[in-house]
């Protein structure tokens, strides 16, 4: 069997480099043979070539050339040649629509976190339903493993959420910009307040229950009602993971913090001692921020997602807190409740005086969920779930 593998250098910090050498690596293990093609000026004639010497099926990250057409021909070359492709995707279908739309019976949309998925099967009319698929672990353990330093270490780049106000009050009409506003501080709310927020939820709520929905819609110009709930999501969901990326910070003042990533200037200039700021580098060359002794902070894209930085800090079998309601409560045998935390006052800070007290336990704790997730989501299942799909497929 032979597995094409799309791969994109261009991303910021090209995380999906170390993502595809990962999974090309996992899948030889098991015996599959597993080709990068980089997508480039060239990938059209390179996968074609690939194609006609046997390839069963094709993955992508985010939907990345799912869109790619045969040379000389206005058909995808997946449907031209009938090979399927599973486009993974751990962003929200709102933020890239056009990654998330391709109209083929051979191209499948796969989402590792479940919210996006009922969003994609609401919003996103495909001939085939997106699905719901465990994402294993993406990077290969750091060579050198040793934990130094009383710190914690916050990878984020951040979109301060102060400048999203003052964005949306000065380049959108007044009607949308009410709405973002109440939509957002509904969020903040939420975050305060709840034990989880779905922010996906909240925005669909409150469009359902708002009076003017027709005026909204209309004074936006977009007539599609479908691509007017990605523009409200796009604007919104982005704002979700910012205010709590930023509520460590603020709950956190005395904690040293070493925080990784553009947009925190305004944060720098308070000149808080505990905290230092530095810009990221690319993703294959961070590994030295998961070996503090008190290990990241980590902040999910969604209330029922874990995210890319908590998978390496378990392949790298260091520590990390995660702002995350993840439920691994029905499929784990032990309570992990210390490693998540949300934006309520005093959470964050309760997992972290833990952490202070005992790095070593907490390290500890970490490994063994990382043991757990393995077994959940092993590259043996990630591969037959794909395999067997693949049989479904006619020739």
């Amino acid at each position: 069997m032979r597995i094409a593998i799309l791969n994109w250098t261009g991303g910021e910090n090209d995380p999906f480099t170390p993502f595809n050498t990962t999974v090309r690596t996992q899948l030889a293990r098991l015996g599959r043979e597993a080709v990068l093609i980089t997508k480039d000026k060239n990938v059209g004639p390179n996968l074609e070539a690939n194609i006609k010497r046997g390839i069963d099926f094709a993955l992508t990250f985010q939907g990345l050339g799912s869109v790619l057409k045969a040379v000389g021909s206005n058909v995808l070359i997946w449907d031209m040649f009938k090979v399927p492709l599973f486009c993974l995707h751990g962003d929200h279908p709102s933020q890239m629509p056009a990654n998330h739309s391709a109209q083929s019976d051979y191209v499948i949309h796969a989402y590792c976190v479940s919210s996006f998925t009922h969003y994609a099967n609401r919003y996103v009319p495909r001939r085939r339903p997106a699905m719901y698929f465990k994402l294993p672990m993406l990077n290969e353990p750091a060579k050198k493993q040793e934990w130094s330093g009383n710190y914690f270490c916050l990878p984020k780049n951040l979109d301060d959420t102060p400048e999203t106000y003052r964005s949306w009050k000065s380049r959108l009409n007044a009607n949308l910009h009410s709405f973002l506003t109440s939509a957002a501080d509904a969020i903040s709310h939420s975050l305060r307040t709840e034990e989880t927020t779905d922010h996906h939820a909240i925005v669909d709520a409150l469009m359902s229950e708002n009076e003017n929905f027709s005026r909204l819609k209309a004074s936006t110009g977009i007539a599609d009602e479908l691509r007017f709930f990605h523009v409200i999501h796009r604007e919104l969901n982005k704002f979700y993971r910012n205010a709590l990326a930023q509520h460590v910070l603020e709950e956190l003042e005395d904690v040293p913090i070493k925080i990784y990533g553009r947009g925190w200037e305004r944060h720098a200039a308070r000149g808080n001692k505990n905290h230092l700021f530095y810009a990221f580098d690319k993703a294959e060359n961070a590994d030295f921020q998961y070996f503090s002794n008190y290990g990241i902070i980590d902040i999910a894209p969604a209330f029922d997602s874990l995210h890319d930085r908590t998978l390496r800090a378990l392949a790298n079998r260091s520590a990390f807190l995660i702002a995350s309601a993840w439920p691994h409560k029905d499929d784990f045998g032990e309570d992990y409740g210390a490693l998540f935390f949300n934006g309520n006052p005093g959470r964050l800070r309760d997992r972290v005086e833990r952490v202070l007290e005992d790095p070593t336990a907490h390290r500890e704790q970490c490994v063994r969920f990382g043991r757990e997730y393995r077994n959940w989501a092993s590259y043996y299942d990630f591969l037959r779930t794909f395999e067997l799909l693949r049989a479904t497929f006619s020739n």
